[in-house]
């Protein structure tokens, strides 16, 4: 009988508290609603009062659920909070979200500043694969990948200064635990730790990439654009300039290189096909010499005696795949630490050029004679001419090529070919 009129008694109490208790059920969903509304101030206080209730309450099976419950969602909030640091966000923002998560207390002050920096970094890759999945040509990739690190780079850096301010938490530091605090004091390598690898993922997104430019010019406004952001970015301790240098001077050996190997193929594709005509290198022959090429140094276009001989024509002087297109191409991209590395490249190139005409002079037959006088013209007209060209683009390290490298191949000939034309002549 007791028992009966106990549980009476109880449920007349819970009758008359009957809204108070539906309010106390409601909280876990109120709290997901403040949650998913953005009511991030209301969701924090409901969970402090769960707590509370659980403290006062600590015999109540229901008391304990609803903090169980609030503190499900308040785990929840602070994924929808750093979700929110990924996206595009500015400075007013991540103050608030930051502000947040530091009243949800589930992270130190040093970890909270990595978990910053993490959610903006996954931001700016996802930026990073936009611009690549966009299906950009190398050129208005590496720019707009410049330009993108110079903008959310420098807008990342400011908000974490903003929000970390150094003097803010020193002043909170007596908070953290004394290894915390030995982390806070020692914070200053988060940020630039950060800064370092950024900067090295965009140097090696451009040491990928840069190969992949067929031109000069566009290597040059690469650079300018690469130098531009160094420059910005100094603003933040970010100046990385002096580490873009080497690479852009790789990439201009390279395609100087690459240049000098079309114009080499198409030089032994036209000899293969070429037709000497003994009467046209006769004459040839009688019209050509140094003192021709004298001459013509003022200028830069090549001896118009090399017109007499196809190949010669398209090795040296043809609009693509020549060695003067190979040499526009490095204009505009001309390092003076390339110097020594470009002559290099032009020597072999021509040494290699002098092979195939020793070969095909080996092959001619009967037309031996019109091989060794376009041999005589490479020797005295195309070499120089390419000399002087190189010592354009490099003026004031007076650039070499190894005249007797490149000729090697065709001594034997060039002798043969000199003492006829002296008889020629004579």
């Amino acid at each position: 009988t007791e028992g009966l009129m106990q549980q009476g008694k109880n449920n007349r109490t819970l009758m008359q508290n009957h809204s108070s208790v539906v309010d106390l059920l409601e909280i876990p969903s109120l709290m997901d609603t403040c949650v998913r509304n953005g009511n991030y101030d209301e969701a924090l206080d409901l969970e402090v009062f769960a707590s509370k209730l659980a403290t006062v309450n600590s015999e109540s099976r229901v008391a304990k659920m609803l903090h169980r419950e609030a503190v499900d969602i308040k785990q929840n909030m602070m994924t929808t909070l750093l979700e929110k640091l990924k996206s595009s966000i500015q400075l007013p923002e991540c103050l608030r979200v930051v502000g947040y998560l530091r009243r949800l207390g589930s992270y130190s002050e040093v970890t909270l500043r990595l978990k910053f920096l993490a959610c903006r970094e996954a931001w700016l890759q996802e930026e990073i694969a936009k611009i690549d999945m966009e299906g950009f040509g190398a050129y208005d990739f590496l720019k707009k990948l410049t330009d993108a690190h110079r903008v959310h780079l420098f807008d990342i850096v400011m908000q974490y200064r903003a929000i970390f301010a150094d003097d803010a938490n020193a002043h909170d530091a007596e908070t953290y635990s004394k290894g915390d605090q030995h982390a806070l004091q020692s914070d200053g390598g988060v940020l630039y730790s950060w800064g370092s690898h950024r900067v090295s993922c965009y140097l090696d997104l451009l040491r990928h990439n840069l190969p992949r430019l067929t031109q000069g010019n566009d290597l040059a406004s690469v650079l300018e654009h690469s130098m531009y952001c160094g420059m910005s970015l100094g603003r933040v301790g970010m100046d990385f300039r002096e580490l873009v240098a080497p690479i852009f001077i790789t990439a201009a050996e390279s395609l100087f290189a690459n240049g000098l190997q079309l114009a080499v193929e198409t030089f032994q594709l036209a000899l293969a096909k070429h037709d000497w005509d003994p009467l046209l290198a006769s004459a040839a022959a009688a019209t050509s010499g140094p003192e021709k090429y004298k001459d013509s140094q003022s200028g830069t276009s090549p001896p118009q005696e090399l017109l007499q001989y196809y190949p010669l024509a398209v090795f040296i002087g043809a609009p693509s795949r020549s060695i003067l297109s190979a040499l526009n191409e490095l204009r505009h991209c001309a390092f003076t630490s390339c110097t020594e590395t470009c002559s290099g490249l032009l020597t072999s190139t021509l040494n290699v050029a002098s092979s195939a005409l020793a070969k095909a002079h080996k092959t001619s037959g009967k037309n031996a004679s019109s091989v060794g006088n376009c041999a005589l013209v490479y020797a005295e007209l195309a070499v120089p001419y390419v000399q002087t060209c190189l010592g354009r683009i490099f003026p004031d390290n007076s650039p070499l090529i190894d005249s007797a490298h490149a000729l090697q191949p065709l001594n034997v000939i060039l002798s043969k070919a000199k003492r006829t034309m002296s008889k020629m002549q004579s």
